[in-house]
């Protein structure tokens, strides 16, 4: 049996996410996300990433995310929004799916999406072009 999208992705979440860069193991942040029912989300990063909002939106499978506030580089209207394709309507308790990605404004496939859910974890990982990964674990806060 599965949840609606907005009823699986609405509520606090806790974000351990691992980027390219900084030396061996990547750069590594955590964070605090709030995502609201009204398409509105927060996350409150520890390190000096700071507080970004947003609003998501879905329709006929298409997650748009928007950051309103948050770096200067994330925020600029032309590169504001991502997009991923191909999302399910409902997320079951297992899932594990790989989505096209429409990153910051691009106007075509940039990488992809590896989303696996356990019924617990949440586990995000993007793939750009090139293959460099980026990691996100999500939890219920």
């Amino acid at each position: 049996m599965g949840r609606a999208f907005a009823e699986f992705v609405k509520g606090a979440w806790t974000i351990r996410s691992t980027l390219p860069g900084g030396g061996i193991g990547g750069r590594k942040d955590t964070g605090r996300a709030s995502v609201r029912e009204d398409g509105t989300w927060t996350i409150v990063w520890s390190g000096i990433a700071g507080t970004w909002t947003g609003r998501w939106s879905m329709h006929r499978g298409r997650l748009d995310l928007q950051v309103l506030t948050g770096p200067k580089e994330l925020t600029d209207p032309d590169v504001s929004t991502s997009s991923a394709d191909k999302v399910p309507e409902t997320v079951k308790d297992n899932l594990g799916i790989m989505l096209p990605w429409f990153p910051m404004g691009a106007q075509d496939v940039f990488g992809r999406l590896e989303v696996a859910y356990n019924g617990t974890d949440l586990r995000i990982r993007h793939f750009d072009m090139s293959g460099t990964m980026s990691i996100h674990m999500c939890n219920r806060a």
